[in-house]
Parts: structure tokens; sequence; C-alpha cells
């Protein structure tokens, strides 16, 4: 059987909306009614990015990404918010810090994601130009907690970077893709005070020709998981995902996987004769079962998309039989878009499964995108609790437009990337939100949780 479910952010069907605040709804104690947007504006293009998040123990959110300078290529942009999402000045130049790395080519440098060392340092993962255009490398940033510049890492030529966390060991490991087709696994010193070592494995013994790791979650252990998407030699059967475990000495898990390989792989399958997927982000849950999403071709067209999620048994043998009903759903809008696109899964403190991404929506005051949250049960069913209050908001998902917040009254396209939850279980959505028609902004939308303070804090997790 088929074990996937697949979500459609941009359902065009009847919002639920209530008077009163509900889960999902936006914050109103948080920004400017739920929403707070981040302009760095160091030049003309005035393009600003935001693709990782954390938050620290206080409560104050760090965002990463990129912000393109005054010569027209991008740096480093890092800024952190107060809990009430004002920029906090305590860090940076007014909640801001850029750094540009300047090696080589066009000079463009993105941070993908970052994380916390136990004493607060911040750890900063993105790509940088290396040494032309057609070259890049994998580069880490360590600041203070302050923002202050801490060290760099030698770059890693001809590899991306994706995801960083911090070891129980205090190391730092990282992951992400290398020229040569494989996925890359590199551990660091904590503070980036050493080179790295690194292993690349090729996903050639399972049919892939190229591979790329796009996130890691940590088992209590310290076991590595690293999921991404590969690409099959054979170009008629398209993209598929893939989860690896690793053991701390980054040497592959034995005891994990098909055929006790280290590595699952599988297809979302939605019937599309592309059958072209990708997965972005996952989570493991208490019972050590890993929960992956990604994005599912779901027909015929070849630009049509949907958000699908999977969750594998804890040994990665196989899907998960009781995930979803042992099978899988699509819900299909008939008059709407097909085209949205999951980035980021994190797990509540009640084990309830958060996706963030962004959804394609056909009403013109407000398309091409906006924000997508969807919320799940433990066992896969959509969370029919989890109710937005803006504008276009289903039993499937609360999409979270920028329009009125930055006074447009047009569509303008509105994207997450990254996701975060608090101890009080309030969902940051972080992303970039698009405003007269070129001019983007880190972006963030914070939900409305009736929950009380729990005593785990899930940021950690990651």
């Amino acid at each position: 059987m088929k074990l996937i479910l697949a979500i459609l952010f941009g359902a065009c069907l009847p919002a639920l909306a209530s008077a009163q605040l509900t889960e999902g709804a936006l914050d109103p104690t948080f920004g400017t009614g739920g929403r707070t947007t981040i302009p760095f504006d160091l030049g003309n293009s005035k393009a600003d990015h935001a693709y990782g998040s954390v938050l620290q123990p206080d409560g104050k959110l760090i965002i990463v990404g990129s912000a393109t300078n005054a010569n027209g290529n991008e740096d480093f942009a890092i800024t952190r918010l107060l809990p009430n999402g004002t920029p906090d000045p305590g860090f940076g130049t007014n909640g801001k810090v850029t750094r540009g790395f300047d090696l080589g080519g066009a000079n463009n440098d993105v941070a993908a994601a970052v994380t916390l060392e136990s004493d607060g340092n911040i750890i900063v993962i993105g790509t940088v130009d290396y040494p032309n255009p057609d070259q890049y490398a994998q580069q880490l940033l360590a600041l203070h907690a302050d923002g202050s510049f801490l060290a760099s890492s030698v770059p890693i030529a001809q590899t991306r970077g994706n995801d960083v966390r911090i070891l129980p060991d205090g190391k730092i490991v990282s992951v992400g893709q290398t020229v040569s087709g494989g996925f890359s696994v590199n551990e660091f010193s904590s503070n980036l005070s050493s080179n790295p070592s690194s292993q690349t494995y090729s996903l050639m013994p399972v049919g892939g020709a190229s591979a790329e790791a796009a996130s890691i979650a940590l088992r209590p252990d310290g076991t590595i998981t690293v999921a991404g998407g590969f690409s099959p030699i054979d170009p008629n059967t398209r993209g598929s995902c893939f989860v690896a475990q690793l053991h701390t000495d980054l040497s592959l898990d034995t005891n994990f996987g098909m055929n006790n390989s280290g590595i699952s792989t599988f297809r979302f399958n939605l019937g599309s004769e592309f059958h072209d997927d990708a997965c972005f982000s996952h989570a493991i849950q208490k019972d050590g079962k890993i929960v992956v999403v990604g994005g599912a071709r779901a027909s015929s067209m070849e630009n049509t998309e949907v958000a699908a999620v999977m969750r594998l048994l804890a040994d990665g043998s196989s899907p998960d039989p009781l995930f979803a009903g042992g099978g899988w759903g699509f819900e299909n809008a008939g008059t709407g878009c097909l085209d949205d696109e999951p980035r980021a899964v994190k797990l509540q403190s009640d084990g309830k499964i958060v996706i963030a991404g962004y959804g394609c929506v056909f009403d013109p005051s407000r398309a091409p995108n906006d924000f997508g949250i969807t919320r799940l049960n433990t066992n896969g069913t959509f969370d029919d609790t989890f109710i937005g209050n803006t504008p276009g908001s289903n039993a499937y998902g609360v999409m979270v437009g920028f329009e009125t917040y930055n006074g447009n009254s047009t569509g303008e396209d509105d994207q997450a990337y990254t996701l975060a939850i608090d101890s009080a279980d309030r969902i940051y959505a972080v992303g970039q939100a698009q405003f007269n028609g070129g001019d983007t902004n880190m972006a963030v939308a914070r939900l409305y949780s009736d929950k009380i303070f729990v005593n785990t804090f899930e940021s950690r997790q990651q």
C-alpha cells in the first residue's frame, strides 16, 4: 500500500473562521496582528530572504538567510527578534548582522540554517560562490550571542551547506551536496576551532546518480539522521527521497534502512507520470519513528506539486502502516491551483506534527503564494482544531499572506521556508514576503496556542 498523506496548502475551500482566537489563528501579541517583516535593504534591489531559524531558550528568534548588498551580491544575513516580534537591540546593529565572504565568482553568499551551542554561541551554515560562478563551497560562521564575529570555517569547496546541528559532545555536524553527486556530512569541533573531518556518500548502490542532503535530526544518543532527495539514473523515474542514519563518527549505521544498508529510500507515487519527488525536512518522534516532508507530483502536469508527508519506522526498514490510516489521501480543490511546497516539519509537545511551506493560491488578491501551515494528529490525520483566521485558510491548512500587512491590495509572492515552535507550542512560520512587485523582506507569522507552558523546549530538538 502507498503510505502517504498529501496536503494541498492552497485549497480554495470556504474558510473556517471564529470570532475568538483558535489554534492556528494569528497571535495578536506578536508583531502587528501576528506578523512582522524585517528589511535589510542594503542595495537597490532590496532583496532579503530567510531560509533558517532557531529559538533561543529565552524566546528570542534567530533568523538567517541573505541580503543583497549595494554591489548586487548576496551576503549572509542574520537577525534576532524579541518575543514580541521587534528587533533585538542587543544583537548586532539594530538587531541585524551581515557578513560577506566574497571568495570569488559572483560573490553570492547565502545562509541556509542556524543552530545554538550550549554556551549560547550561534552557528550558521550556508553556501558561498567559490571561486567562480560555476563552483561553490560550504561555509560555516560562528557568532557570539550578541552577534559579534567569533570564527568562520575553512570553506569546503564544491559542497553546498544545507543544515547544521550540535552533537551531544559539542561537535558540529553539517550536511549538503557535493558537485560529484553524493551527499556530504562534515564534522567540526566546537566554535569551528579546527578543520573539519568529512565524509561523502553516494546513493549509486540504490540507483541514485545525484543526491542532496537537506536536513539533519539527532536521536537522544547523538545518532545522526539525514534526509534529502536524489535523482535516479533512469530519467523516466525522476526524483525520490532518502533517509540515512549515521553514527557520531559519520559511518553509516548498518542496523538502519532497507537491507541494513544504513539508507532508506522511498517515493510518494501520487500517480503522476513524472514521479518527481523531493524531501526537504524531517523530525524524529519520541518513539523513534521518522516523519519526512517533501513535494510530490500530483498529476501528469510537470509543474504540478503538492505537499506530502511520510513516516518511517524507527529502524528505517519501511513506511509506517499505522500512519494516515494505512493509505494516502489527496485533497483536490477542483478550482484551485496545485503547486505547493512544504519546507519544514516540527513536533509540538503533544506529538502533533506541524508542517510549514508555501502554497499556490488562486485568488488574484493573494496570488501567487502564501505561507502555508498545516497540523496533523499523531496518526497522520488532519487536525480539525487547527483553524486559521486569514483568507484562504481551510480545513487542511492555515494560509498567511502579507498583502494587508504591507498595505497592498494586490497579490504578492509570500513563501515560508522554515519553522520554529516555542515552549508554549506557538508556531513561528518564517520566510520572506514580497511587496511592490519586487522588494522582499524576511517575514514571520506567529500562530496562537492556548496551551500552557511545558517543561521541554521544542526548539532544542530543531
